[in-house]
């Protein structure tokens, strides 16, 4: 009964040891994820504008003009990299488990709904469709009832404003919660938790300032860009504790008879 038990276990750990590595490397995919999306800020049409000066109609011509910075604009790199961070959110949970397993169950579940609301709320797509259909409208009628739904949309799903506070609040309460443990946790570097912990807090108060105060938005971009920075520092300092851990578990654990 012994010797089952504790091959079970072993198998569990050389599964864990696995998937370490797999949100290890999901960590760094989002790092460059996220590189990429600085790059294309200083692209034509990349860079951030209040959401109050962007109209419907700007939308449509930025769609038209450039469907790819359309779609980034309105969120598609960040869902590229939420998906990303899945598996990371769930190899932090089997490696905070053992010692934290309410909170850090907790900590995976909001990162989880975080990320599908998120995701199931984004009007990239949508939008995108919506430029077309505006495009092709033949009539003024047609014309308005586009815009009108355009506008439901904006109002759902325009990131940095109300319509998705509540899915960057969620993650970033989860990836919150997750440092503080990690600053009692022996398997993380405490220079991991408190960076993750800095611009996670920084990336709160910035949707907090850019969707509920918009005459400070210019200003809070420099809360973004600190918290975005040391947001990339952490999924790298993640990812190389993540390997690091995976490199640490045994095989198989010693059996008794």
């Amino acid at each position: 009964m012994t010797t089952e038990s504790s091959s079970n276990s072993a198998v569990c750990h050389q599964s864990w040891r696995r998937f370490y590595r797999v949100g290890a490397i999901t960590a760094f995919l989002t790092v460059l994820v996220m590189v990429c999306e600085i790059a294309i800020t200083f692209l034509p049409g990349g860079g951030r504008v209040a959401p109050e000066d962007v109209t419907i109609l700007t939308w449509f011509d930025l769609f038209h003009d450039n469907w790819f910075i359309g779609l980034r604009n309105l969120g598609l790199i960040n869902m590229i990299a939420a998906v990303l961070l899945l598996p990371t959110a769930l190899a932090l949970f089997g490696a905070l488990r053992a010692r934290y397993e309410p909170w850090a169950a907790l900590a995976l579940i909001v990162s989880l709904i975080g990320a599908a609301v998120f995701l199931a709320g984004n009007t990239a797509f949508p939008m995108f469709d919506l430029s077309r259909q505006y495009a092709a409208a033949t009539t003024e009628a047609q014309q308005a009832a586009v815009v009108a739904a355009g506008r439901a949309m904006l109002a759902l799903g325009e990131s940095h404003t109300p319509g998705t506070f509540v899915a960057f609040l969620l993650l970033q309460s989860g990836a919150l919660l997750n440092c503080g443990l990690m600053l009692r946790s022996e398997h993380f570097a405490r220079t991991t938790a408190v960076t993750g912990l800095l611009g996670g807090s920084l990336l709160l108060a910035f949707e907090v300032v850019s969707d509920f105060i918009p005459a400070f938005f210019a200003i809070s971009l420099f809360i973004a860009m600190a918290g975005g920075l040391l947001s990339l520092v952490w999924y790298v300092l993640v990812g190389r504790d993540l390997l690091r851990l995976g490199a640490m578990v045994p095989d198989r654990p010693a059996i008794s008879s």
